[in-house]
């Protein structure tokens, strides 16, 4: 296995947790009524991330 690869791999699996983390913390925000709601996810898919 080449050390690129290597690297890359455990780049890719940063970016994934990260982002794996971020949803959560959008879902957290969203109200309890939407809760298993597909309209949960339109809007997760609209909002953007606070900073």
């Amino acid at each position: 296995m080449s050390f690129l690869v290597l690297i890359l791999s455990i780049g890719a699996a940063c970016c994934l947790g990260f982002g794996y983390v971020l949803q959560q913390q959008a879902a957290s925000h969203a109200p309890l009524s939407d809760f298993l709601s597909p309209r949960l996810l339109l809007d997760l898919v609209r909002v953007r991330c606070p900073r």
